[in-house]
């Protein structure tokens, strides 16, 4: 088992490599060939077209942080720890992941992992023979549709070389269980926990195929023993209904036995009878269109308990009714567990403070990081959300900190101490909304009249109006907010309207504008003079 060691920072990186030197930088094979469909006939197997890819890791520096996957293929072997590496991503078709590897990199290390490069979740992984070989390992199980990481090293921190590598995509037609969602959160922060920190998982069944009439009955669900279960820590949830409106799902901490009399593990079960217990019963039907979630929490050992580079792992498995209910058809009894990886870090987490943007767009926030380990000197490292280091401070005795000069979003960083210890955290900047500077509406003036506009809004925001106010029939005016004024730029209309001054004018303007005829006198033999009065006064004899 390997240990937690410290991180180092290599500062040279080879400018012509161009494999993919992290996962940020991937190699992208995009989405992998469909698999052939499964059923009767010619190409009904599932298998998919195989991806050809030459490689290597000559020129490729570690990661930095360094993540890693421990306890490979189910045994005890973890992946080399600061190895060069190089990474690469695709977007799964099926549901198993077939690799085959030839070349001159000795015992090669493979690490699958999902999620984004932010924030990965360990999967599987698998260790090479020393002549450099992985022959037809199958990762699984993967849903079709998300995004898949590969990380290539070899079996030491110096060892290069050049492979060949081979992936295709394919189908198990005779598994019930094809696919689903393991998600936990909050995610590994560099594929590590820290001691004390719980985790809630989520595991939906999205893909299940009732062979011979199997039903879904069982969700079996374990984990490592750098978790700690004891003390009320474990809390789960099951569905709220049940698929077919009949019978109940439960958690059964000590397992089930089924009608055979074979014990089952811990896990969630279903009940159809509703009390007679699920070991007699069958499954919920129809599990493949109700897409049943099964919610469990998670703690890792406490700080007194606490081992560094112990694995955290989750394996989650399912049943049909045939297996562990009394359904006589057995099958679904090869369907593969759904796995979890990630690290335990004994470093206590810094302490975080930090300070918002003033605005939109703005970068002016900052975030400060305190240790909390005693062995000084410290190096620091920042990284924002999409794997840029923003800034390094190497063998400092301060005990704190602080980056400027920051736009909205989130920030890792990692602070390793004299000891080798790393401890981690992340923080989230946010920005100000901007204010929307508000006024009173000025009336419609005449042509020729005054009106002045303020250089202070309502709710107190100073700025300046453009075009000049030059009472001309120019009606829109845009408020600028000055410099420092965390506000949006608004516009004010104002009317201007016209005096009327012939009776051609007279007639555009009644169809067009709010006027009024007043004053109507008789002058003379029959004729008449009528003032012509708008909403805003503009007034003219006709």
């Amino acid at each position: 088992m390997a240990h937690f060691l410290f991180f180092i920072s290599f500062l040279f990186v080879s400018v012509s490599f161009s494999q993919g030197d992290d996962c940020f930088n991937a190699y992208d094979f995009g989405a992998l060939p469909n698999p052939a469909n499964c059923g009767n006939g010619p190409n009904q197997n599932g298998l998919g077209d195989p991806v050809i890819h030459s490689g290597t890791t000559v020129g490729s520096t570690p990661g930095n942080p360094y993540i890693y996957l421990a306890d490979c293929a189910g045994g005890n072997t973890d992946m080399t720890v600061f190895a060069n590496d190089v990474w690469y991503t695709f977007v799964a078709t099926g549901t198993q992941l077939e690799i085959n590897l030839s070349g001159t990199l000795a015992s090669p290390n493979i690490g699958l992992w999902s999620g984004d490069c932010s924030g990965l979740s360990g999967n599987d992984c698998v260790i090479g023979d020393n002549s450099g070989n992985i022959s037809g390992y199958i990762f699984e199980p993967l849903t079709p549709g998300e995004t898949y990481y590969l990380q290539i090293s070899g079996n030491s921190t110096t060892a290069t070389g050049n492979f060949d590598l081979s992936i295709n995509n394919n189908v198990d037609c005779s598994d019930c269980f094809q696919g689903g969602v393991f998600t936990a959160n909050p995610q590994p922060v560099n594929g590590t926990y820290q001691a004390g920190e719980s985790v809630e998982f989520c595991f939906t069944v999205t893909d299940y195929t009732q062979v011979s009439s199997n039903w879904l009955h069982g969700v079996q669900v374990e984990w490592s023993s750098a978790w700690e279960t004891t003390n009320g820590n474990l809390v789960f949830t099951v569905p709220a209904t049940s698929c077919n409106g009949s019978g109940f799902w439960d958690w059964y901490p000590n397992g089930i036995v089924d009608e055979s009399g074979e014990p089952w593990p811990a896990g969630f079960y279903f009940d159809y009878n509703s009390g007679d217990g699920p070991g007699n019963n069958y499954g919920d039907f129809n599990a493949e269109d109700c897409d049943p979630q099964f919610c469990w929490t998670l703690t890792t050992v406490p700080i007194n308990l606490c081992t560094s580079g112990s694995p955290l792992s989750v394996a989650v498995n399912t049943s049909g009714d045939g297996e562990s209910g009394n359904w006589t058809q057995l099958d679904c009894a090869e369907d593969p567990a759904t796995t979890f990886q990630a690290i335990l870090s004994c470093c206590t987490p810094p302490l975080m403070t930090f300070i918002d943007a003033t605005c939109q767009g703005l970068s002016d926030g900052s975030v400060t990081a305190q240790a909390q380990t005693g062995a000084n000197p410290w190096d620091y490292e920042w990284v924002d959300g999409s794997g840029n280091i923003i800034s390094s401070t190497n063998n400092t005795n301060s005990n704190t900190n602080t980056v400027s000069n920051l736009p909205a979003g989130t920030y890792t960083v990692n602070i390793t101490d004299d000891t080798g210890c790393l401890s981690t955290n992340v923080v989230t900047v946010g920005e100000a909304s901007p204010i929307i500077p508000t006024f009173n509406q000025i009336s419609d003036i005449c042509l020729g009249g005054t009106f002045s506009l303020p250089t202070m809004s309502n709710n107190g925001i100073q700025g300046s109006w453009s075009p000049p106010i030059d009472n001309s029939q120019t009606t829109t005016y845009t408020f600028t907010p000055g410099v420092g004024e965390c506000a949006t730029v608004t516009n004010m209309t104002v009317a201007v309207i016209p005096e009327v001054s012939s009776t051609t004018d007279i007639t555009i303007c009644d169809d067009l504008l709010p006027y009024s005829w007043n004053g109507l006198t008789f002058a003379g033999s029959g004729s008449q003079t009528a003032t012509l009065t708008s909403a805003a006064g503009c007034d003219s004899l006709a």
